[in-house]
C-alpha cells in the first residue's frame, strides 16, 4: 500500500506481527475485536509541542501513519516502509522574472485545469487572500459558466476576511455564499474531535467544517489555494528567519535588549490581538540560538522548556528521549538547501501534511465533499521549489513572483494585501462565551486523573489568560481539544458503536 506525494490523503495501520490493519481512519482501526485502545505519551507531547500529531506517530499505541511519498510492502510476516518520492529544493532553475511568472501561471492553470474535470457541481473555497483568489481567477478564466466561491467570516472585525472575498466575487462575477461563525458554534466541537481521530488543534478546523458544510450544500468538489504559502514562504514566521540571522550575527546582548523590549510592550500593552501573538513568536526565537529558526520556528507555542513546566514528573519520564525537537531537527539534517529553502522543506515535511491538508480532507470528507488543492500538484510543487529563493521573498516583501505572476489576471489591492491568515477569535471567545467550557473542562477531576499536567500551570494559564495579563489561546486549544479527545475515545464516553450519531447530526 502507498501514501500520495504530499500527504493529501491520510492512511492508518496495525501490524502486529500477524495481522495488518490499515485504513483512512484509526477509527476503523479501533473497531477490531480485542484492539485495546490506550494514549501513546510520545505523540501526546508532539501534539502539545505542535498542535498536531506529525510523522508515523499515533496518540494510539499500536497505531501508526504510513508518511506521505512512502509505500509499505508485507512479506513473509513482516513489513518494509520505503520512500518513492523526494522534494528537491536545488539545482536551481536558471530563469529571470518574467519566465518565472509565465511559467507559473501556465503551470498553475494547468493544475487547475486537471482539478476542474468532474461530473459533478463543483466550486472553490475564497478566503480574499493572493492564494484562493488565484485560484478563483483561473477557474473563472477556463469559462464554462459561473464559479460558485463559499466564505466564511467572524463577528470580530480583526479575524474577519469577507469584505477581501466579496471583492474577488463581484471582480469575476462568482455565485458567491457566506457565513459568519459565532462562539455559539461550539457546539459542533463533538463532531470535529469525532471526526480527527487524534488531537487536533488548528483553530482554523472549526470554522473549515462550517465552510466544507455550506459548500456541499451547492457542489461536490471544492478547489483549494492550500499550500500557496509553503511553496512561496508566506508565513510571517519566515520573516522572522531574516530577523534571527541579523542577529546572529550580532552580540547576545543585542538578543536580551531586543527580549527586554518585548517583554515591557507585551505588560504595557497586552491585549494586542495578533501583535501579541508575533510579539511571542519574537520572544522565543530570541531565547535561544541552540536550534536553527527553521527548527525553532515550528515549536515557538510548545518549546521543550514551557512543555516541561505543564508536566507532572510522572508524565515527563513517561515521554523518554523522542522529542519534537529530535523528531524535527532530524528531518532539518536531510533537508535539501539551506535557509529559506530549508524552513520550506520543514513546512513540507510537517504543517502541509500533518496540519493544512488533514485540516481541509477530514472536514470536507465528513460532509461528502471533495477538496482539490491545485497548489499541491506535485508537478508544479517541484517546479517551484527550484526557483531561486530570492523569487519568493525579498527582505520583508512575501509571495514575491506568484504576485507578480497574478498582477493581470487578480485585483490589485488583493494582489498587494499582506497575509492575515484565517484566524479564529478564541483570545476573545475564551475571556467570553466559552471561560466556563476551558475551566470545567481543564480543571476537571477527571482532567486532572489522568496525570499529564500540574493543575497549578493550568489554574495560572486559565487566570491570566481570562484577565488579559497575558494571551494563552493556542495552549488552552490544545488542552481542550485533547481532553475532549481523551474522552471520546480513551474514556469511552461515547461507544464508538454508537458514535455514528456524531456524524448524522
Amino acid at each position: 500500500m502507498a501514501r500520495d506525494r504530499l500527504g493529501e490523503k491520510p492512511l492508518f495501520y496495525h501490524f502486529d506481527g500477524k495481522v495488518l490493519l490499515f485504513a483512512s481512519e484509526a477509527k476503523a482501526i479501533l473497531t477490531y475485536p480485542g484492539f485495546v485502545r490506550e494514549p501513546e505519551p510520545t505523540a501526546i507531547d508532539n501534539y502539545i509541542a505542535l498542535g498536531y500529531v506529525p510523522g508515523s506517530l499515533s496518540t494510539f499505541k499500536g497505531i501508526k501513519k504510513l508518511l506521505p511519498a512512502n509505500y509499505l510492502v508485507l512479506a513473509d510476516n513482516k513489513i518494509e516502509i520505503r520512500r518513492y518520492w523526494h522534494l528537491a529544493f536545488t539545482p536551481k532553475l536558471e530563469l529571470d522574472e518574467e519566465e518565472a511568472s509565465a511559467q507559473i501561471v501556465d503551470r498553475l492553470t494547468e493544475a487547475v485545469h486537471l482539478r476542474m474535470m468532474s461530473d459533478v457541481p463543483l466550486g472553490a473555497f475564497l478566503s480574499g487572500g493572493l492564494d484562493s483568489s488565484s485560484i478563483v481567477a483561473l477557474m473563472a478564466a477556463q469559462g464554462g459558466g459561473r464559479v460558485k466561491t463559499f466564505s466564511i467570516g467572524f463577528e470580530e472585525r480583526a479575524h474577519d476576511e469577507t469584505t477581501y472575498a466579496r471583492t474577488i466575487a463581484r471582480h469575476f462575477g462568482t455565485d458567491h455564499h457566506e457565513f459568519i461563525v459565532r462562539p455559539d458554534g461550539m457546539a459542533t466541537l463533538d463532531q470535529m474531535v469525532w471526526h480527527y481521530d487524534e488531537p487536533f488543534a488548528d483553530p482554523a478546523a472549526l470554522p473549515t467544517f462550517y465552510l466544507c458544510k455550506m459548500a456541499r450544500e451547492h457542489v461536490t468538489v471544492a478547489l483549494t489555494g492550500d499550500a500557496g504559502d509553503e511553496n512561496f514562504a508566506g508565513y510571517p514566521r519566515y520573516t522572522y528567519n531574516v530577523l534571527d540571522n541579523f542577529v546572529q550575527q550580532r552580540s547576545p546582548l543585542l538578543r536580551q535588549v531586543m527580549r527586554n523590549a518585548i517583554k515591557v510592550g507585551r505588560k504595557l500593552l497586552p491585549n494586542l490581538g495578533r501583535m501579541s501573538s508575533r510579539l511571542k513568536i519574537l520572544d522565543e526565537m530570541l531565547r535561544s540560538d541552540a536550534q536553527p529558526w527553521a527548527v525553532r520556528s515550528i515549536l515557538f507555542f510548545g518549546s521543550e522548556r514551557t512543555r516541561r513546566l505543564l508536566y507532572t514528573e510522572a508524565f515527563a519520564d513517561a515521554l523518554g528521549a523522542n522529542t519534537p525537537e529530535g523528531l524535527i531537527g532530524g528531518v532539518f539534517e536531510q533537508t535539501d538547501g539551506e535557509g529559506l529553502d530549508a524552513a520550506l522543506s520543514l513546512d513540507f515535511n510537517f504543517y502541509l501534511p500533518y496540519d493544512l491538508l488533514v485540516k481541509v480532507d477530514v472536514a470536507a470528507m465528513a460532509v461528502g465533499l471533495e477538496a482539490r488543492a491545485p497548489m499541491v500538484d506535485h508537478e508544479f510543487v517541484e517546479f517551484v521549489a527550484k526557483l531561486p529563493t530570492r523569487f519568493k521573498r525579498k527582505g520583508l516583501s512575501t509571495k514575491v513572483i506568484l504576485r507578480k505572476a497574478m498582477k493581470a489576471l487578480v485585483p490589485k489591492l488583493i494582489v498587494e494585501r499582506p497575509k492575515q491568515g484565517f484566524s479564529v477569535p478564541l483570545d476573545h471567545w475564551f475571556r467570553g462565551e466559552l471561560k466556563d467550557l476551558i475551566h470545567d473542562s481543564l480543571l476537571s477531576r477527571r482532567a486532572s486523573e489522568r496525570g499529564y499536567f500540574n493543575r497549578e500551570v493550568i489554574e495560572t494559564m486559565i487566570d491570566v489568560h481570562s484577565s488579559g495579563r497575558a494571551d494563552h489561546q493556542e495552549q488552552l486549544w490544545r488542552l481542550l481539544l485533547l481532553e475532549l479527545w481523551h474522552r471520546l475515545f480513551i474514556d469511552g464516553s461515547i461507544p464508538l458503536h454508537n458514535a455514528a450519531k456524531l456524524t448524522r447530526n
